[in-house]
């Protein structure tokens, strides 16, 4: 197998930077394994010839760039009999595997979002899909139904970037920071109740919300707005981001369902103890071993939680040091990497 070679169809996503989301296991991929990256400059030309493509397999309107760089991948594997593609995030690039059921073979594909997250004519896509990695556990048996050969890897930390600030003290150097950080899939009804509680019983305490402003258009937010002890952040350079987790006493991020989320991720690896709900893939990443979980939907219990680590900081400190040493131990990219590059030549 010293000879495959590897093709991953990496995805950009804007909210990410530089330290952050899966395609950072590219960067860890050994030197002697022979791999390349299908990311296609954004040029006009590259955009048409994916809506010819589109069009060509009757493909619904998308974006044109992403149907160019499914094309090119298909392309490198049926140029390189003995090849391996990875398509990095499924969920962006069903319309791939309608291309050639004996690609498929040679394919993986990785998913990120529960099942709560797909629509019906995207779970019959799936059928298509021969083989696969999920970055938590817990629905590989409803992914099975569709997928006969399925890999559990656990989604990778930067831990040498994030990591936390021994110089901060979280008690003396500042105010106590819960902090709220994304939207997506979150229990932002909970996050409201429970936020403005915990800032009606603590005045040492205040609230960060890291959540672009398009998204902030909702009742709960908006009931946040005017309380001067909740600050709103968007936009954030890689450093800032970095020290938000850093000088954050608490990760305060109710979930209503998840796969592997990369704010608990980076939290973990700033050593940044976590309350969150007992849902989705949550148990993967330390949740109910490292720190303990609440049920959804369960505020007493969460606000309880709150209170128990702002009255014991030596306890919160305790999780923060198990939190770390999760992330090193389980998160770090280089051994992520080598699961990966395992799991495709054992499997093809």
């Amino acid at each position: 197998m010293a000879d495959k070679k590897f093709y991953f169809l990496k995805n950009y996503i804007p909210w990410f930077g530089n330290h952050t989301g899966y395609e950072q296991l590219i960067r860890y991929i050994d030197k002697d394994v022979s791999h390349s990256v299908i990311d296609p400059p954004r040029t006009i030309l590259n955009r048409m010839s994916g809506k010819a493509v589109s069009l060509l397999k009757g493909w619904p309107v998308r974006n044109q760039h992403e149907s160019y760089k499914e094309f090119v991948l298909a392309l490198k594997l049926q140029l390189h009999q003995s090849a391996c593609g990875h398509v990095m995030y499924l969920e962006n690039h069903l319309p791939y595997f309608s291309f050639s059921k004996k690609l498929n073979e040679r394919t993986f594909a990785t998913i990120h979002q529960p099942p709560s997250f797909w629509k019906p004519d995207d779970l019959d896509q799936l059928y298509l899909v021969k083989r696969a990695i999920i970055l938590y556990e817990k629905d590989m048996e409803f992914f099975s139904k569709y997928i006969p050969d399925i890999h559990f890897i656990h989604h990778g930390a930067d831990i040498d970037f994030f990591k936390p600030d021994a110089s901060y003290n979280h008690t003396s150097d500042g105010p106590m920071r819960l902090l709220l950080a994304g939207h997506h899939l979150r229990n932002i009804p909970m996050f409201h109740r429970v936020a403005e509680k915990i800032l009606a019983l603590r005045k040492d305490v205040v609230i960060d919300i890291l959540v672009p402003e398009r998204f902030r258009d909702n009742v709960h937010f908006e009931a946040l707005k005017t309380n001067p002890s909740v600050f709103w952040h968007q936009k954030l350079s890689d450093e800032e981001l970095r020290k938000l987790f850093q000088q954050s006493y608490l990760l305060l991020v109710p979930m209503n369902d998840s796969g592997a989320n990369t704010a608990i991720i980076d939290s973990l690896a700033c050593g940044l103890p976590i309350v969150t709900t007992n849902v989705g893939g949550i148990g993967n990443y330390g949740g109910g071993a490292v720190y303990p979980l609440v049920e959804n939907d369960n505020d007493v219990d969460m606000i309880s939680l709150l209170l128990h680590y702002l009255d014991n900081p030596a306890e919160r400190n305790r999780i923060s040091v198990a939190c770390r040493d999760f992330a090193v131990q389980t998160l770090n990219w280089k051994s992520i990497a080598e699961k990966h590059i395992a799991v495709f030549n054992k499997t093809l």
